[in-house]
């Protein structure tokens, strides 16, 4: 299944709220979508939810390398 590039956008949000830590329901009130919409996106989309996601978690641990780099040189 395909999703559209507008789509791709919204699971990449959710994606990273989820990295971070924020629960379904933060993801689904920040996004402005039903909570039991936004935790089927992972089920109905699993190709695509596991590339984004794991897209976003390879971007999290980059960032907080670059903070620890950051305070270490300070």
């Amino acid at each position: 299944m395909s999703i559209s590039a507008e789509f791709r956008c919204i699971l990449e949000r959710a994606a990273e709220l989820r990295t971070t830590g924020q629960t379904w329901e933060a993801v689904a009130k920040a996004l402005d979508r039903a909570l039991t919409t936004v935790r089927r996106w992972p089920e109905q989309y699993p190709v695509e939810w596991a590339e984004i996601s794991r897209a976003a978690d390879e971007n999290l641990v980059a960032e907080a390398g670059y903070e620890s780099i950051h305070s270490l040189r300070k």
